[in-house]
C-alpha cells in the first residue's frame, strides 16, 4: 500500500441538539453496550468497523486510499464537515490499515 488518505472530520453542535451528536459518533465509531446495570456487555459495531482504519483523535482518522471515497461520502452524508490529505503512511500504520 503506497497511499492513505488523512480525514479530519467536524461535525458541529450548533443547531443540533446533544444527543444528535452523540448518535453521529457512535454510529460511526460503535460503542459498547451495557445492560443490566453493567452485568451484560456486548459490542455495537459502527460504520468504520467494517474498514481498516487508524484513530488519531476523536475527529482525526487515516485510512487506506481506496476506502476514502465511501467514508467521505458516509461521512458527508450524515452532515459532517471533512478536510482530507494524501499521506504517506509510517511502517505501524500500514500494519494497521492491512490488518482486515
Amino acid at each position: 500500500m503506497d497511499n492513505a488518505v488523512l480525514i479530519a472530520l467536524s461535525f458541529s453542535y450548533s443547531n443540533r441538539k446533544i444527543g444528535e451528536v452523540s448518535r453521529f459518533f457512535r454510529k460511526l465509531y460503535g460503542y459498547e453496550n451495557h445492560s443490566h446495570y453493567g452485568r451484560y456487555r456486548s459490542r455495537v459495531p459502527g460504520f468504520l468497523d467494517r474498514l481498516p482504519y487508524v484513530r488519531y483523535s476523536k475527529g482525526l482518522i487515516m485510512v487506506r486510499g481506496d476506502d476514502a471515497e465511501t467514508v467521505k461520502k458516509y461521512l458527508t452524508d450524515n452532515g459532517a464537515s471533512i478536510l482530507s490529505w494524501e499521506v504517506v503512511p509510517s511502517k505501524e500504520d500500514v500494519e494497521k490499515l492491512q490488518g482486515s
